[in-house]
This record gives structure tokens, sequence and C-alpha cells, in this order.
């Protein structure tokens, strides 16, 4: 489950989406998280956080965790290590992250969700 929340000014976070084909521990996957915010001007500024979790990794790269039953799939976001201490962003836009799961996981077939919740500071005029 991934959570948007928002403030109630001039930004909001819209429903993210997490698009990630079925995992295969021979070849590992890649897929897309993509974030929308969007904002009442284009001056408008804000900052996104990833809230509720503690992402690893270092650098411009995020180590994320998807849950299941029994087992956890360990994934890669590519460039959104931005989002622990806070992405700013201007004006409605798409915010678009590469999701890499690496080979060798051993995981048991089922659902397995997204723990997180994004939060949005309205940065001042």
């Amino acid at each position: 489950m991934l959570l948007a929340g928002g403030a109630q000014a001039s930004c909001l976070i819209q429903p993210p989406q997490l698009q990630l084909p079925s995992y295969s521990a021979l070849s590992g996957t890649s897929g897309t998280l993509s974030i929308p915010v969007r904002c009442d001007t284009p001056q408008d500024r804000a900052t996104v956080f990833l809230t509720d979790m503690a992402p690893t990794g270092e650098g411009d790269d995020l180590t994320l965790y998807l849950y299941g039953i029994r087992d956890q799939l360990q994934l890669t976001v590519v460039g959104a290590g931005g989002l622990r201490s806070g992405l700013p962003v201007k004006g409605s836009q798409v915010l678009h992250f590469r999701l890499i799961t690496p080979r060798n996981q051993w995981i048991s077939v089922g659902s397995y969700t997204f723990p997180a919740t994004l939060t949005l500071e309205q940065s001042p005029p």
C-alpha cells in the first residue's frame, strides 16, 4: 500500500503509481514509481518526503522492501535519495523513479505491499 498525504495549500500529491512486472528470481525486474504533484500555479513550491519507514541506501538511490505474508522483496528506487530529506518541486509535475528488483531473491508466490507514506510540505511564497 502506498499512501499519499498532502497539506491544505496549493500543491497536493495525487495517487502514486507503482508499475512493476511479476518478479522472477532468475532475472530480476525493473519498473517505475510515478508520483504526480498537482499545484494551483506554476510558481507554487513544495517539498515531497517519503515517511513512515526507514529507507536505506546511500547517495541518489533508496533501498526499500515490498512485504508479503512470509517474505520481503528488496528493491532499489534509482534517483530517489532526495525523498529522505525532502525533494523540492515547483509547479505541477510527475516525479518518475526507476525501480530495480535484483535477481536471486527467492520469495513465495503471492501479493506484496509497499507500506510507505509520501508527505508534502508547502513552501512559503
